[in-house]
């Protein structure tokens, strides 16, 4: 088996899907295609992510580190898009601080204390601790990942692949029942 990533938003994902460039892809839950089978993942809450050793989350405007922020919607990081709701609903004031392309891209200013960012318990590295809620960040919502396969994928080891996928979320308590 080969496998080639590609990290793209997931709008991008899905039609490289269907143009049959990929032969699976993850997505987040909200781009999921109403008439296409999903493999749920992952689901869990968003939390604001900060450094352990400083205190960006206390500076006023927040100094924010998100994934891919663009002038398009459509090529809005949706934890991108969850942030900024969430701050523009709270009248909490906030600058595009550091843009990366990914979420990994994102923490590094975080790790030496120059941002905030958003991300999931799971997935937080060492030297950066969730924002506690007293800590005075408006609440974020959940966040889903799911699995598309592709209608004619043009290996014949997708489908263990795509159950090898699933077991490793499930192995290592990433997936719904895990989050939970």
């Amino acid at each position: 088996v080969q496998v080639d990533v590609l990290s793209a938003p997931s709008n991008e994902l899905i039609e490289r899907l269907k143009e049959g460039e990929l032969d699976l892809t993850l997505i987040s839950e909200r781009h999921q295609p109403r008439d296409g089978a999903a493999i749920e993942l992952w689901r869990g809450p968003l939390v604001w992510v900060t450094s352990s050793r400083h205190a960006p989350h206390r500076l006023d405007p927040l100094p924010l580190a998100l994934a891919q922020i663009d002038t398009s919607a459509s090529r809005d990081c949706d934890w991108a898009r969850a942030a900024t709701t969430a701050l523009d609903r709270a009248g909490r004031r906030y600058r595009l601080a550091y843009s990366s392309g990914s979420q990994a891209g994102a923490h590094a200013p975080v790790l030496a204390g120059l941002a905030v960012t958003v991300s999931t318990l799971c997935w937080l590295p060492d030297g950066l601790r969730p924002v506690r809620d007293d800590e005075g960040l408006p609440p974020l919502p959940e966040f889903g990942i799911v699995m598309l396969k592709g209608q004619r994928p043009r290996q014949p080891m997708t489908d263990a692949l795509v159950a090898q996928i699933e077991a490793g979320f499930h192995l290592v308590g990433l997936s719904r029942a895990g989050a939970a």
